[in-house]
């Protein structure tokens, strides 16, 4: 069943990438347009790929109140402790640009969807943090992984400042969002066949705004704001993820 499931997301990312950005390409006025168009297919197919997930008997998705992500111009801000993160994530907004790694956009499935959908590779450095704050300064949403990469079993990864960065340059509202698995599954270093003996529980806990506790408006230099804003997003994960 798990390969099933695997197999099936890349048919739906082929079948995509084979019909859908092609339509697009016509029928789509400017590279905004078919970016918009295409997050909210790819929304629409995150929801279908969970539900499959949970039909299958492999998952089990709880998901508390969503209402944060859907509004217009926030940074969303998540661990990152498996494969499925960002699909559960997109899943809920109609609407978000994703931060995602280099390798994602030489994927044969998922490049040509990530690439229209205006996916941020996570390595461009000050063009993803530009890029990010563009977006979100013109009333779009944003998701970022703060520790780049699959988190370790059980703890969090080192949180790079990407994400701090983007807000002070755009100013905008911050939701965190907390994901834990029980039992742990596609883990990093876990191959995809080594699944446990019963569904895993996908514990996905939307925040309120976050609050930092640190001042922006002072004459803080960037670096050290930005030092203080990871620093205190780093606390709120292990406060709310108990690995204090």
């Amino acid at each position: 069943r798990t390969g099933v499931a695997f197999a099936l997301a890349g048919i739906m990312a082929a079948g995509v990438a084979l019909t859908v950005v092609p339509i697009l390409h016509i029928f789509s006025k400017n590279s905004l347009a078919k970016a918009l168009r295409l997050q909210r297919v790819v929304h629409h197919a995150c929801r279908a790929f969970l539900r499959f997930l949970e039909f299958a008997g492999l998952f089990h998705f709880d998901v508390n109140d969503t209402r944060h992500l859907r509004e217009p111009g926030v940074l969303v801000v998540a661990n990152h402790p498996t494969l499925l993160d960002a699909i559960v994530l997109l899943a809920q907004m109609p609407q978000a640009y994703c931060v995602v790694k280099r390798n994602f956009h030489r994927n044969p499935f998922f490049a040509p969807p990530a690439a229209a959908a205006g996916y941020i590779a996570s390595d461009d450095g000050l063009q993803m943090v530009n890029t990010c704050a563009a977006h979100l300064r013109e009333g779009r949403s944003v998701i970022i992984f703060p520790e780049g990469t699959r988190s370790p079993v059980g703890e969090l990864g080192p949180f790079e400042r990407g994400s701090a960065h983007v807000v002070l340059r755009s100013n905008c509202k911050t939701v965190p969002v907390t994901i834990q698995t029980s039992p742990a599954t596609l883990y990093r270093g876990c191959h995809w066949w080594d699944v446990p003996s019963r569904p895993s529980t996908f514990r996905v806990r939307v925040g309120r705004f976050f609050e930092p506790g640190v001042s922006f408006e002072s004459k803080k230099s960037r670096t050290v704001a930005a030092r203080s804003y990871t620093a205190s997003l780093r606390d709120y994960f292990e406060r709310e993820l108990n690995l204090g």
